[in-house]
């Protein structure tokens, strides 16, 4: 039996920027690797890719509102076969993403900030919208608000000497397994650029419902982001994931998986807005 590692995430919480209707391409890749009973043995190797251009319509109040103008993704080696999906292309009704990546394009998603919690909450169409790809999960809760953090990061009494913080809190099969720690940025400046960056790190253990023993996730990360000096705009965000779930199915059946994602994000406009550095 397949089980796999499903998000296991970091939870990025930063209130808003001053940033509005500015547009991003995406790049969004997830390399899973699924182990043998010996644990040592890879047994499944997937590389999921997304791309998207977004389109950040406003940020205020403690709330992003955004909107997915295109999409394609291609995540081979499922149990029927290879699959993918791209918005430019006509509909295709034998496509199986057909129904839950064309309904994303046009649609305006809303993420709040929960100032009691310190996270990012969904509006219902995302949740209801997020279907079980690569890009599906990458823009269900809680792994949404892991790249959105970089729109997040400046507002109100947050400078550049002292960036918003966010929560790191690590997800398998659904499941928080420990309780999040407080992560903090480092920023410098270089030119008309802000930028950021943080060391992503945690060992955490937890149970996973339907497994006989503990489960163990050990993650590790960077995440690196540059906005101009003025209005804070993200010009850039680079974040890297790579995590390892360790757990016993049941008792002599033991389950190694790790997932590895790479998320790009970059300014659809950057002339005369060019990070530096």
């Amino acid at each position: 039996m397949q089980i796999r590692l499903t998000t296991i995430v970091i939870i990025l919480v930063c209130l808003v920027s001053r940033a509005s209707a500015q547009t991003y391409d995406w790049t969004i890749e997830n390399l899973e690797r699924v182990y043998e009973r010996d644990t040592d043995t890879v047994r499944v190797t997937r590389t999921s890719l997304s791309h998207i251009n977004m389109t950040v319509e406003s940020v205020s109040n403690g709330q992003i509102r955004f909107t997915i103008n295109t999409l394609d993704i291609t995540v081979p080696d499922t149990p029927i076969g290879d699959m993918g999906f791209d918005s430019a292309k006509p509909k295709d009704p034998t496509n199986p993403l057909e129904t839950v990546m064309r309904p994303l394009v046009g649609m305006t998603f809303t993420l709040t900030y929960d100032l009691h919690e310190r996270v990012l909450k969904a509006s219902d169409n995302l949740l209801q919208a997020r279907g079980t790809s690569a890009l599906g999960q990458t823009l269900a809760q809680p792994f949404l608000t892991a790249p959105f953090a970089a729109f997040f990061i400046y507002q109100q009494d947050a400078t550049p000497d002292k960036p918003r913080s966010f929560m790191l809190a690590p997800y398998a099969n659904g499941v928080q397994l420990s309780d999040p720690q407080l992560i903090d940025y480092i920023t410098s400046e270089s030119g008309s650029a802000i930028l950021t960056e943080a060391d992503l790190s945690m060992d955490a253990t937890g149970d996973i419902p339907g497994a006989s023993s503990t489960a163990r996730i050990v993650t590790e990360g960077t995440s690196s982001m540059s906005h101009n000096s003025d209005q804070f705009v993200l010009r850039k965000h680079e974040l890297e994931l790579k995590s390892e779930l360790r757990f016993d199915y049941r008792p002599g059946m033991p389950v190694r998986s790790e997932l590895v994602t790479k998320i790009l994000i970059e300014h659809s406009h950057p002339k005369g807005d060019e990070a530096e550095g």
